[in-house]
């Protein structure tokens, strides 16, 4: 009986502390960068690239930043 309380507390403990550091991770990933004539531009940090949202026809754009194809 105490070893199925002791595994049930750890799952829900386990379970508590990935929701926390989901939260956590998430914190300032996206970040609206521009407003302009109906469209909204949104920032993902962790991926580097520009959604463009067309706030009228609820359509998505993504702009994905220069990379050089050879190192500087």
């Amino acid at each position: 009986m105490i070893d199925k309380i002791f595994k049930i507390g750890l799952l829900v403990v386990l379970m508590l502390f990935l929701l926390v550091f989901y939260s956590a991770s998430q914190k300032d990933r996206y970040q609206v960068v521009t407003e302009y004539d109906g469209y909204m531009g949104i920032f993902d940090t962790r991926k580097g690239v520009v959604y463009m949202l067309n706030m009228a026809n609820d359509e998505w754009t993504v702009i994905k930043p220069f990379t050089p194809s050879q190192p500087i």
